[in-house]
């Protein structure tokens, strides 16, 4: 039953990427014609003649009047049409555009059901394409195509030739998802100092967040998250069960990975037994200290306060104040205070000090003074957690039957 499920999934997946691709692309890409040569001959004239033989070879469709693919060219009118000299072997339609794009400088993009040649990638008269200069220092450099050796001085000049690292530089940037293409007016140049880019901004976006994550001297931030839930005693265990963890899956706790972890989340939300307490989350520079609150401040004059406390060597001075007549506030609810900082290997070592406070009944005295009840749950630990890990703590909850559960997740953003 599960390789039959698993087909189908297999088969609805490779539908599903199959339509993502248009009918023109699919043109395009298949549509081949025979070696054809163009002398001095303007460029119209030459999409004229690859707009017939496209509606020649195209052999796949099965409607005259939808054979091959339309072209439109496009130009500011007072414009001399460039004169195409080229001898086109066999090849696709889509070669053989790019290459004559590319031998003159301009651009070709797909509109909904044409292809639209012109001198700017997209609109007439407005290049959407910018150039950026970006100034590298050679530990980036390094971190990007491992240039250094172990005992290179890192003040020399680099020993990496321009042209070497650029080439280099350009693959790596490339693998990360970001291509030139000359026949788009895509370019790039290294002179050993300076990176030079011609591309669209939502490139450029993505080569600056690749640059920025690869620099030593931009301070990385770090995203920390936490949820605090209240469910019945042995929770987690019943629904680590649930999940089908296995021993491997758990062998680091309190330490999961944050996927398992999310899941756990979702099936005890699912369940409708968890009550989510609080669900804060904040950024913070690393090596810096963030304070998060939830909750409400409580306000009053003590009389006799009285407090019932889960961990008393871990409570605070302000819980064992006593008959003072001074106006105290105190916060109910959850407070947080970290201090992420990044160790080797994007570790990250966290300097938590948790407090979770409940008002419990809110007295008074026969002279009508206020005597509160709280209930608090603190910790003040140093942890340190991997790449995509999760913290888990549990505790006693002031409720009979119920624990606190909470999850703290921190990522480390650049």
């Amino acid at each position: 039953m599960k390789i039959f499920t698993t087909i189908i999934l297999l088969s609805i997946i490779t539908t599903i990427s199959a339509e993502q691709k248009t009918k023109l692309e699919e043109k395009f890409e298949n549509i081949k014609i025979l070696g054809t040569q163009f002398f001095e001959t303007p460029l119209p004239e030459v999409l004229i003649e690859l707009q017939r033989l496209s509606k020649q070879f195209d052999l796949t469709e099965a409607n005259p009047l939808e054979k091959g693919v339309q072209f439109v060219y496009k130009s500011l009118g007072s414009d001399t049409p460039p004169k195409i000299t080229i001898s086109l072997s066999s090849m696709s339609l889509k070669n053989s555009i790019s290459m004559i794009c590319e031998m003159v400088g301009w651009h070709y993009h797909l509109a909904e059901n044409r292809i639209i040649i012109s001198k700017f990638p997209h609109n007439i008269g407005e290049n959407p394409l910018r150039t950026e200069f970006y100034e590298l220092k050679q530990v980036s450099i390094n971190k990007m195509i491992g240039g250094a050796s172990p005992m290179q001085d890192p003040f020399a000049p680099p020993k990496t030739k321009p042209n070497t690292s650029a080439a280099k530089l350009k693959e790596f940037i490339q693998q990360n998802g970001i291509i030139f293409d000359t026949s788009k007016g895509h370019k790039f140049a290294f002179d050993g100092f300076q990176l030079i880019v011609t591309h669209d901004r939502e490139n450029l976006l993505k080569l600056e967040n690749i640059l920025r994550e690869h620099d030593p001297d931009v301070t990385p931030q770090i995203s920390v998250s936490s949820i605090l839930m209240e469910a019945p005693v042995r929770s987690l265990a019943k629904y680590a069960k649930e999940l089908k963890l296995t021993k491997s899956d758990t062998e680091n706790f309190p330490f999961i990975s944050t996927d398992i972890a999310n899941k756990l989340i979702d099936l005890m939300q699912e369940s409708g037994e968890i009550k989510i307490l609080h669900n804060p989350s904040s950024m913070v520079l690393d090596g810096n200290q963030v304070n998060i609150k939830s909750g409400i401040e409580y306000h009053f004059t003590p009389a006799n306060e009285s407090t019932r406390n889960s961990s008393p060597a871990n409570s605070s001075k302000s819980e064992q104040l006593q008959g003072s007549a001074k106006k105290s506030p105190r916060y109910i609810g959850l407070s947080l205070e970290l201090t992420p900082r990044i160790k080797k290997y994007q570790i990250i070592e966290i300097d938590l000090s948790f407090q979770f406070t409940r008002l419990i009944e809110d007295k008074r005295s026969d002279k009508n003074e206020r005597e509160p009840i709280f209930w608090s749950s603190n910790t003040d630990t140093s942890i340190q957690m991997n790449p995509g890990q999760s913290f888990i703590s549990v505790g006693a909850s002031s409720e009979k039957g119920l624990e606190l559960i909470s999850f703290l997740t921190a990522q480390i953003k650049k």
